[in-house]
């Protein structure tokens, strides 16, 4: 013991002389606090060169060590073979170490058993390799069965798993929250180039599953459009049947010889159609011609009632003007007038004598039913043959008195 009391003129004796020779050196700090220990500094900066802690940590020019063993610099280890032993009773005599024993040398991370070797390769581009020493871009994984998945850990997530994946040459796309065998395929793209969203085998360049659905609204469906409230754009199938779905209305545009066409026809939100008209206020309003074969109109009496006789028809008809016009084909461009020239009647004349046949529309311009007036020609006919027939009849009465 008389030694260790000693130790304290004995330290004193290496710090001046540089030059101690003792069989055995002990030295006794007085308790294992964190605060109490010693030190070894240079003489003339007064710098740390090593501490002694009472907790047993030792530092390397570090005044307070936090670990066993702390040191501010280097640590080079000589000799061949030698390395540093770790408690499984193995030398690492490389760079370093993984958690799971890989090494690393140089640019390369070998697999924990040794094999394969170069198991992660970073090239002088900074391009990562897994499985290839020849990384063709940021990130190349090669291998027989490619796998890759992104793993969130956050438990409000129920830890999620988005995985990308090579089968029989299609790039497979799965989701899960569970382990990876429970991952559920979401989206394909197949060699051929053809995409299937819940769907394993695709037979178009866009083929959507039987699978997919969301509730309360169309199954199958593409979304064109979300403006961040739930408010979907765009076309869906229901049972067998194809839907297309929109907040507002549906438009048609056509382009011709690469420039954008102007629009064609619409289908309002509610349910009127305008072919060459914006804004239509009919269920059909059309700007232009109509061609068909026939047209009909209902007249069941089951749809009517208040059913009265058309009197008057023969002076109607005697008010109304035919006359022959051309139409303001420049001023009304968005119309699709013909610039023939056209046989018919005035709408603000027509209105003061058949008003029934009229429409004014929400922008004040007025169209004529030239159908209804079929029943005014019609009764005004039969006026007109009865005045004929008394007249014939009070002409046969003269002839037979002369």
């Amino acid at each position: 013991m008389f030694k260790r009391y000693l130790f304290a003129g004995l330290f004193a004796c290496v710090l001046n002389i540089g030059v101690v020779y003792a069989d055995d050196i002990e030295a006794v700090i007085k308790d294992n606090t964190t605060s109490s220990g010693f030190s070894v500094k240079e003489e003339t900066t007064n710098t740390t060169i090593a501490r002694f802690r009472g907790d047993g940590n030792v530092g390397i020019a570090v005044t307070s060590p936090t670990e066993k063993l702390e040191v501010n610099g280097n640590i080079q280890i000589s000799g061949t073979g030698n390395g540093l032993k770790f408690p499984d009773g193995s030398t690492q005599t490389t760079a370093a170490t993984g958690e799971s024993g890989g090494s690393v040398d140089g640019n390369s991370l070998d697999a924990s058993d040794g094999s394969p070797a170069d198991a992660v390769f970073v090239d002088s581009n900074g391009s990562v390799g897994i499985g290839t020493q020849n990384p063709d871009d940021l990130l190349h994984i090669a291998s027989t069965n490619p796998v890759f998945i992104l793993e969130d850990t956050d438990e409000a997530l129920d830890k999620k798993k988005w995985v990308i994946k090579n089968i029989d040459q299609d790039l497979i796309f799965k989701t899960t929250n569970d382990a990876f065998t429970t991952a559920s395929e979401k989206a394909r793209i197949t060699n051929e180039g053809n995409v299937g969203i819940s769907t394993t085998e695709p037979v178009s360049l866009l083929d959507l599953g039987t699978d997919f659905s969301d509730p309360g609204t169309f199954p199958n469906k593409i979304s064109l459009w979300n403006n961040g409230s739930n408010n979907y754009f765009g076309f869906g199938i229901s049972n067998t049947d194809l839907d297309y779905f929109s907040q507002n209305n549906h438009r048609f545009h056509t382009e011709y010889d690469g420039t954008p066409g102007s629009e064609k026809m619409v289908i309002t939100a509610s349910g009127e159609v305008g072919i060459g008209v914006l804004a239509p206020t009919e269920k059909l309003e059309v700007a232009g011609n109509i061609k068909t074969n026939s047209q009909t109109l209902n007249s069941d009496m089951r749809f009517k009632k208040d059913i009265m006789p058309l009197n008057g028809a023969l002076e109607k008809v005697n008010n109304l003007q035919g006359v022959t016009y051309n139409w303001r084909v420049d001023e009304f461009k968005d119309r699709n007038f013909s610039e023939k020239s056209n046989l018919g009647i005035i709408a603000q004349e027509v209105e003061k004598v058949v008003p029934e046949v009229v429409r004014t529309s929400s922008d004040g311009y007025k169209s004529v039913e030239y159908s209804k007036l079929v029943p005014l020609l019609i009764e005004g006919i039969k006026e007109q043959q009865k005045i004929i027939s008394e007249l014939s009849e009070r002409l046969k009465i003269v002839e037979s008195k002369l």
